[in-house]
Formats: structure tokens, sequence, C-alpha cells
């Protein structure tokens, strides 16, 4: 379920960075949760 989720906020990231044009959605946002998604893999 956590995994879901994350997938879900990195997908959103990557979204808003494109649609938007502004890469700092995909650094402030998404950064974040491949940190987490990573963590918890190996947790």
């Amino acid at each position: 379920m956590t995994y879901f989720f994350l997938s879900c906020v990195i997908v959103a990231a990557v979204y808003g960075a494109i649609s938007a044009k502004n890469k700092g959605i995909l650094i402030k946002q998404g950064a974040p949760a491949v940190l987490a998604l990573v963590v918890s893999l190996f947790a």
C-alpha cells in the first residue's frame, strides 16, 4: 500500500513538471517521494 501511494506521488510530480514546464515541482515533490520509496524498499 505504501509503494502504491509513493508511486502516485512520483507520477504526479513527473506529470506536474511536464505540464507546468517547471522542474522545481519534480525536485520538491518527486525527490522526497523517490527517497521514501527507496528507503521503504530496503527497510
